[in-house]
């Protein structure tokens, strides 16, 4: 069974890849909620996709229309689906209805009219909130102290004087929401106000939604690279801003020092530069930067980058991660990373950067995966001194050069395509050192394992769009070691993945599960946890490795089976795969990344091929208890029930067979001697089952235990096919060694050889039931305590044992006083006396000598000069020695000479 979902785009590229279409498109558009006529008004507009995600597909100049008014500009410049404008308002009424030509979606922007001012400078006396409604102008420098907070309420509009700064010391929150953002601008568009600083030691300050332009204009503040004035600087603090909008600055968006930066959805646009951070962590999640400083893509100054890295903060510095981020015409470098700095780079496109689209350069360290660099003026990627490089399923294109070594760096291109570069793929790659391999040029054969010289086929460059055609041959030819991308095939080179219709996987089923696991079936480590099985019905094996396995059918790719183990993920024909679900996927490709619910609740696995997910088997399953077992009977076909026992990798069980006078303890050793070794040549005592039935058993899921208050002491692991199936009138010998970590055969028990119980039972819904158990008495070293025929009633010592073997093989001593053997004693053990009989089968002289377990003779009978008849003799023997003193307890062996045919018999003496 299997049903499909069809999912709109490919989830990891949703918010950045080529994946939707500008019909349905809606065009977001957001600005404060009120202005001034005649105010300076900044637009920013996201085209959103009808599942809420940015439509990168829409690029290009836009019409930006006012009704009830006029605006100076109209154009808005959009790359990726994100543009913006700062243009000067003129209203005719109380409000302005903005939209963009070709695209529904509208904003409203309410108009001041002679609306209240409240002017604000020095030092904040106490914590404050400013509210909408008023324009709130900062005439000079303003100082936030310590333990005061001012919190910007959601639709402020602040005006601030030239130059002047905020100073905070304690905290400030800039709280705007979607509809109504905050905005910081200049008192008189021109005259630049300087900027907000966070100094050491200020705490809990937050941007939400807030438009700031016109900044950065103290030149007396600059912030080293590109000589220009933060609008927002951290320093030696935590910054966080979520859908902030940096638009039209003159000095740099933010520049940080010793801090910790969190941007999420943020916007710079038209600044000197967008960020820079210096000596700080960072972290950036679809973060925007384009034109820098401006748009008209002519080189006229340095350093105008859109992002600038220095080195990680000095205690406790970690990687920077920009993920998801995008970087359009800087007139410098695209991202600019120096000087120690660690940084990883995910699923992010840096296009039309006039220098290097990423720079990198005095020991920095870069990781970047899935980014694509197009249409750099210079070099797609510059790699300077004592650089390390990972660029991992990336694509260059379009650039003047792709890559090149200024120094010795060292580069490793996997799964990469460099096209369209005339100055060359990789230049001066002598310099350093370069490891390449599955990537593909379509200008040089690049050196390295599994590279290609080839037309990539890109569906559209010209257009941005980077998907690979059918044909293409970047498709599964990138690095096979990775893993398989989205589609469940080989890794393609190239950012993005082609994805492939494979025809779903048959057969493989959901077959048993336990969601409340006890300490029956421990995984590879040792360690207990709930578990699922699935059945291969197929007569092929099958490597489920990129399927996926969820426990909410919301989410039917909630966990993903992992590449690259194919012994831990390969179900064979017709056979069993158990997968422990313990929430620990880090413990091995059988583990997965969640627990099931003991109360009850779904399980399914599926798989995805293409733009489409298959449900290839779902069902829900009740509360179970402890070790409680709910699966298909028969295999594979069967409906879903509770099963009367849990056999994980074997076939279920619907009833419980009756084991009882078909299995047996039939043996059992409690003080071993040196003899009989395990498999890792050790020794210690043992317990021999036999069945007794016509038909093979597996004994997995039964339990052995030397104390009947505790019958289920020990349980025998399931799971292990053939090596716990003892197979008709066959034996099976377990280890009492309290080592169970030694293999299925070892026991968590010792048996006492001072006496003690031996049981072994069975657990149908919650019953225990008794198969059989013996009680025996103090043992001797070396002797075995077993049954006189395999199976029968009746037990006996055996001198000789016979582990895993018929003991009909060996002689014993007889606990009855039974004559129908050559020597027999009676009573054995005895405490006073003891009768030895004999049968002769001729006339004969005789000795019977009893001798200790060291051989010696300790006592013997001779009958010097007289010839017994053919027959029964016996001899009464009281136990002592030679002269009349009582031998200890123990154990001795009984030999009638000269012998003709008659065997050995062993004796225990008990006082």
């Amino acid at each position: 069974m299997s049903f499909r979902i069809c999912i709109i785009a490919f989830i990891v590229f949703i918010s950045w890849g080529n994946t939707a279409g500008r019909a349905e498109s809606t065009a977001q558009i957001t600005a404060p909620s009120t202005i001034r006529s005649g105010d300076y008004l900044p637009v920013v507009v996201r085209f959103i996709t009808s599942d809420g995600k940015i439509d990168s597909t829409v690029t290009g100049d836009h019409r930006l229309r006012a009704s009830s008014g006029s605006l100076s500009k109209t154009t808005i410049k959009v790359f990726r689906g994100v543009g913006s404008v700062t243009t000067r308002a003129t209203a005719s009424s109380d409000f302005l209805s903005l939209t963009i030509d070709g695209f529904s979606g509208s904003r409203t922007v309410g108009l001041l009219t002679n609306p209240q001012t409240v002017n604000h400078q020095g030092t904040l006396s106490s914590s404050a909130f400013w509210d909408s409604g008023i324009i709130h102008v900062i005439t000079a420098d303003l100082k936030i102290p310590a333990g005061v907070t001012l919190t910007v309420n959601a639709g402020v509009l602040i005006k601030v004087a030239q130059d002047a700064n905020i100073e905070v010391d304690g905290s400030i929150v800039s709280d705007g929401t979607l509809s109504n953002p905050v905005y910081w601008t200049s008192s008189t568009w021109g005259n630049n106000w300087g900027g907000i600083e966070l100094h050491p030691g200020s705490t809990d300050s937050r941007f939400n939604y807030t438009f700031f332009t016109d900044g950065g204009g103290d030149q007396s503040r600059i912030f080293i690279h590109s000589n220009s004035q933060p609008v927002v600087k951290a320093d030696g603090t935590i910054l966080i801003m979520d859908n902030c909008y940096f638009i039209d600055n003159r000095g740099k968006g933010v520049g940080t020092n010793e801090s910790e930066n969190y941007l999420t959805g943020c916007l710079f646009a038209r600044c000197d530069i967008g960020a820079e951070f210096r000596f700080s962590n960072t972290f950036l999640t679809e973060v925007y930067t384009m034109f820098m400083p401006d748009e008209d893509g002519v080189a006229s100054d340095v350093d105008n980058d859109g992002i600038y890295f220095w080195n990680k903060k000095t205690s406790g510095g970690v990687r920077s991660v920009l993920n998801r981020c995008v970087l359009h015409l800087s007139e410098d470098d695209g991202i600019d990373i120096n000087r120690n700095a660690k940084v990883d780079i995910r699923y992010s496109f840096v296009n039309r950067v006039l220098d290097k689209g990423i720079s990198v350069s005095m020991g920095a360290d870069l990781t970047a995966y899935r980014s694509i660099i197009a249409n750099c003026v210079d070099y797609g990627l510059g790699i300077k001194e004592g650089d390390v490089v990972v660029f991992d399923q990336g694509t260059l294109y379009g650039n003047g050069t792709g890559i090149k070594f200024y120094g010795n760096a060292r580069l490793t291109l996997t799964s990469t395509i460099i096209s369209q570069s005339p100055g060359g793929s990789i230049l001066n790659p002598s310099d350093g050192t370069l490891v390449c391999s599955y990537s593909l040029s379509d200008l040089h054969t690049l050196p390295g394992t599994g590279n290609l010289r080839s037309n990539p086929k890109f569906v559209n460059p010209g257009s941005l769009d980077f998907r690979l055609q059918e044909v293409s041959p970047a498709i599964n030819a990138g690095n096979p070691n990775a893993g398989l991308d989205p589609d469940g095939t080989r890794a393609d080179m190239g950012a993005y993945p082609f994805l492939q219709f494979v025809d779903p996987v048959a057969g493989i089923v959901i077959n048993e599960i336990v969601s409340q696991y006890g300490n029956s079936y421990p995984d590879e480590h040792g360690n207990y946890s709930d578990w699922f099985e699935l059945y291969n019905k197929n007569d092929f094996p099958v490597n489920l490795a990129g399927l996926y396995f969820t426990d909410h059918s919301s989410d039917p790719t909630l966990f993903r089976i992992p590449s690259g183990n194919p012994a831990r993920t390969t179900i064979p024909a017709n056979g069993f795969l158990v997968f422990f679900a313990d929430n620990q996927p880090e413990l091995g490709a059988n583990h997965v990344g969640f627990q099931l619910v003991s109360s009850g609740e779904e399980i399914g696995i599926a798989q995805k091929t293409g733009t489409e997910i298959i449900i290839l088997d779902q069902w829900s399953f009740p509360g179970l208890a402890v070790d409680e077992s709910y699966g298909r009977f028969p295999d594979g076909t069967g409906t879903q029930r509770k099963l009367p026992v849990s056999t994980p990798g074997s076939t279920n069980i619907n009833e419980i067979r009756e084991l009882k006078n078909v299995l047996f303890i039939n043996e059992f050793m409690a003080r071993f001697p040196d003899s009989y070794p395990d498999e890792h040549g050790l020794f210690s005592d043992w317990i021999e089952i036999f069945n007794a039935g016509i038909q093979d058993i597996n004994v997995e899921g039964l339990y052995l235990s030397d104390n009947k208050a505790n019958p289920t002491q020990h349980r025998i692991p399931l799971g292990l096919g053939d090596s716990t199936l003892i197979r008709a009138g066959g034996f099976k010998v377990f280890r009492a060694d309290a080592s169970p970590q030694l293999g299925y055969n070892h026991l968590n028990f010792e048996l006492a050889g001072a006496g003690e119980d031996v049981t072994l039972v069975q657990v149908s819904g919650g019953v225990t039931l008794y198969i059989d158990s013996v009680h025996y008495i103090p043992q001797s070293m070396g002797v075995s305590h077993g049954r006189p025929a395999d199976g029968q009633p009746g037990w006996r010592q055996f001198w000789t044992p016979t582990p895993g073997q018929s003991n009909s093989r060996t002689s014993g001593i007889v606990e009855t006083g039974t004559l129908n053997h050559p020597v027999s004693v009676y009573p054995n053990p005895f405490e006073t006396s003891v009768t030895i009989r004999y049968q002769l089968t001729e006339p004969s002289d005789v000795t019977i000598r009893i001798t200790d377990l060291t051989g010696k003779t300790v006592y013997s009978f001779y009958l010097a000069g007289e010839i017994q008849s053919t027959g029964e003799h016996a001899v009464e023997w009281t136990g002592t020695g030679p002269s009349g003193q009582q031998l200890p307890s123990g154990v001795y062996a009984v030999t009638i000479l000269p012998g003709k045919g008659i065997p050995q018999r062993s004796l225990m003496i008990k006082n």
